[in-house]
């Protein structure tokens, strides 16, 4: 490994430890946050977080919160969490999504979107929409899109009718 490499493995690494290591930002027992190697992909560079961490008001409680991917101690899954402070004080962390593939965490990414009126897969046409499922959702605060690079797309939001996060397709 050259010297440029061997360096931005470990500035990554330290990132990675210093993100868990702020206040309320403590994996929750049994996830970590990506190594280096799991973080290195090369289209990550684009963004800040490397697609591996996103800010905004997800819980439409008009607080910052963080989503992150994590991945299981054991290696044998990745998530995506989001970790919230609560009226009382203290975080809370809530669970959005788990693959049990973690090798997926290389093409996968998280990442912010604002609020508005969404075009959902199915309202797109790529498939007849189901009884649940609506050809647009409305987000009325930050959503994360989930994502695979060059491939397909969901919204992970709180809805504010059922007080509970859902998932939403938007491209196949």
């Amino acid at each position: 490994m050259n010297a440029a490499a061997l360096s931005f493995v470990l500035v990554l690494a330290g990132l990675s430890l210093a993100g868990c290591a702020r206040p309320g930002m403590s994996p929750p027992q049994g996830w970590r946050a990506p190594n280096a190697m799991e973080a290195a992909d090369h289209w990550r560079s684009a963004n800040v977080g490397r697609y591996l961490e996103a800010r905004g008001s997800f819980t439409g409680a008009g607080r910052n919160e963080v989503a992150r991917i994590l991945i299981s101690d054991d290696g044998s899954t990745f998530g995506v969490f989001v970790f919230s402070a609560a009226d009382s004080g203290r975080n809370q962390i809530v669970t959005l999504f788990e693959s049990k593939d973690a090798n997926l965490v290389h093409s996968m990414g998280i990442e912010t979107v604002g609020p508005g009126n969404y075009v959902t897969a199915c309202g797109k046409g790529y498939w007849d929409c189901g009884k649940d499922e609506s050809e647009h959702v409305v987000l009325a605060h930050d959503a994360i899109r989930l994502f695979k690079r060059e491939g397909h797309s969901s919204l992970l939001y709180k809805d504010l009718n059922s007080e509970a996060f859902k998932r939403i397709w938007v491209s196949d």
